[in-house]
């Protein structure tokens, strides 16, 4: 069976599977069309409101991955233990805002220049104290 037929098998089956119960029929995923993948993961095609889903959930059924295709374009949703970006040239993000927020320690290193530029105001707040080292420090 291609992956084409498995997503077109009626979600709707109601035989348990491995990967849990079947959806009920007032479940939105209900009308998902599913493929199963490898470590108990299942990949979903549905519909919601005026925007379509990508899913991939995993065995025990939490989202790890959504693609949500709205009129405006493509939003990006992943919840995962580890996250790798590797890019031979580069990485650009253009943005109204990022936010970057880090429970344990955030690091940001390079191994040529570091520059940080700020149209408006800038401000480096610590709750313990603030080191500068460098050959030479300039001020102002």
């Amino acid at each position: 069976m291609t992956a084409r037929e498995a997503l077109a098998v009626d979600a709707a089956d109601p035989v348990d599977t491995p990967e849990g119960p079947p959806p009920t029929a007032l479940d939105p995923a209900a009308r998902a069309q599913q493929l199963p993948l490898q470590h108990g993961r299942r990949l979903s095609l549905a519909s919601s409101g005026g925007d379509d889903l990508v899913e991939v959930r995993g065995a025990g059924g939490a989202l790890e991955l959504r693609i949500r295709l709205t009129p405006e374009g493509p939003v990006l949703q992943m919840d995962s233990l580890k996250l790798s970006l590797k890019a031979a040239e580069s990485v650009e993000v253009d943005c109204a805002q990022f936010s970057v927020r880090a429970r344990d320690a955030l690091t940001l290193a390079s191994e040529g220049a570091l520059g940080v530029q700020a149209g408006g105001d800038a401000r480096v707040e610590a709750q313990g104290e603030v080191r500068v080292a460098g050959t030479m420090i300039y001020l102002n």
